[in-house]
């Protein structure tokens, strides 16, 4: 993963660069760091140009790199990250339905990418 970081001038302010290519990876990262009692998810276009055919075990890679296995403490017992996936051009109620389809277990912090709606 190519990382630059850069300082503008302010000693207090620093500039973290990535490949965009890696925000799925970054994304579970920070979903795994945020989410309460690991329940995290990820709302991830399933044929978008840039992730590629390995979206969703980017997205996943990322918050399994922060939690390990990520089961919730409390019933029910899911392992995480919870993860939605369509084609870019499916509409808001496409999406919602797909969350709908998930287990029964909560999710407490979504990502959702700015490729879908």
């Amino acid at each position: 993963m190519t990382v630059a970081t850069e300082n503008r001038g302010d000693p207090n302010v620093w500039i973290i660069g990535y490949e965009p290519s890696f925000e799925l990876f970054m994304a579970g990262l920070f979903t795994g760091l945020t989410a309460n009692d690991w329940r995290g998810g990820g709302m991830i276009p399933s044929d978008s140009s840039l992730y590629g055919e390995a979206a969703e075990e980017s997205f996943s890679n990322g918050m399994r790199f922060f939690c390990g296995r990520c089961q919730s403490i409390g019933p029910p017992y899911i392992v995480y990250p919870q993860i939605v996936m369509l084609p870019i051009s499916s509409t808001a109620q496409e999406w919602q339905s797909g969350m709908e389809t998930l287990p029964a277990g909560p999710v407490n912090t979504w990502f959702v990418s700015g490729r879908s709606p």
